[in-house]
């Protein structure tokens, strides 16, 4: 009796370990050989950032807090990189106070989850990131980001959008809030495409 319990006992061991064996096998994939390696083809929903190339001037009006609106402006530059896979963007623009901010940024499109993926970063230390969605009809990019304040680390929010009028104008709007959703800052404005000799 004990000789078969033994013998039962073995069988289940040699049984489990069988199916260990054929589940380790079924999950161990093909090496790829350098042949296998190449990119995957470029999404289409790519060419849609190609309105947002090349040189920008902004005009555009900040508030902050409850302080009176302030005009300034600044100048974009955006062009595509890696292969034409992200709209990369270097930034320069005068803060209400005379100093020159610069910053730069990338774009690109999110495959898995369906979105455009942006991130920024400038020289005051501020990093962001945020995701947009394209309306055709209204020719209308909705935009939604997060960023942390460099000075206290104090996350914040913020949405806006941009409004493609033609080949060569775009009207634009952005709320920051903070971590309780009190807005703490606004910017409207507009971007007209420049030469490319400015």
């Amino acid at each position: 009796m004990t000789s078969l319990r033994r013998c039962s006992s073995g069988i289940r061991w040699m049984a489990c370990a069988s199916v260990a064996v054929a589940l380790v096998a079924g999950c161990d994939k093909p090496h790829m050989s350098m042949d296998d390696m190449k990119p995957p083809a470029r999404p289409m929903e790519l060419d849609k950032l190609n309105m947002m190339a090349g040189h920008w001037t902004d005009s555009y009006e900040m508030t902050i807090g409850n302080q009176p609106p302030i005009k300034t402006t600044g100048m974009a530059t955006r062009e595509w990189c890696c292969n034409n896979r992200f709209l990369s963007e270097r930034y320069e623009g005068k803060m209400p106070d005379g100093t020159m901010m610069t910053g730069m940024g990338m774009w690109t499109w999110d495959a898995e989850d369906k979105v455009y993926r942006s991130w920024w970063f400038d020289s005051w230390g501020s990093m962001a990131e945020g995701t947009a969605t394209w309306d055709e009809s209204k020719r209308t990019w909705t935009m939604r980001g997060k960023s942390e304040n460099p000075t206290t680390g104090e996350e914040s929010s913020g949405k806006g959008m941009m409004r493609v009028v033609d080949d060569q104008t775009m009207e634009w709007q952005w709320t920051e809030c903070d971590g309780w959703g009190k807005p703490t800052m606004s910017m409207k404005g507009t971007s007209r495409k420049a030469s490319m000799n400015r």
